[in-house]
């Protein structure tokens, strides 16, 4: 078993609760997760799509899809 201390700092604090819950406590579905993430990802780098893709671990071209996908616009 794996204590709260034992985690990274990024982590700690988060234990038991998933960051991307809806607010009723349910998790979302993959694709609700997914858009969330990215939409994140995006927001963290100030709109800079490739610092967003690098931070999905993902290209730029499939960044542009799951914007486009989403709706989050480009």
């Amino acid at each position: 078993m794996i204590s709260e201390a034992e985690l990274p700092p990024t982590i700690a604090g988060r234990a038991g609760r998933f960051p991307l819950e809806r607010s009723d406590g349910s998790l979302p579905t993959l694709e609700e997760a997914e858009a969330r993430l990215v939409a994140a990802a995006l927001a963290e780098s100030h709109g800079n799509k490739n610092e967003a893709a690098r931070r999905l671990g993902i290209d730029r071209q499939r960044l542009y899809r799951k914007l486009t996908k989403y709706g989050l616009g480009r």
